[in-house]
C-alpha cells in the first residue's frame, strides 16, 4: 500500500480576500510621467 502525508500550514486553506487600495491621483500622474503606463 502506498501512503502519503502532506503538510499544509494552519489557515492556508482559508480564502481571505485582500482589499486593494486605488492609487492616488499623484501616484497615477507620476506613473504617466515616467512612462510606466505606455501602451505597447
Amino acid at each position: 500500500m502506498i501512503s502519503a502525508i502532506s503538510w499544509v500550514p494552519e489557515g492556508a486553506s482559508k480564502s481571505v480576500l485582500d482589499v486593494a487600495e486605488q492609487p492616488s491621483k499623484e501616484e497615477i500622474e507620476e506613473l504617466i510621467k515616467i512612462g510606466a503606463l505606455e501602451r505597447k
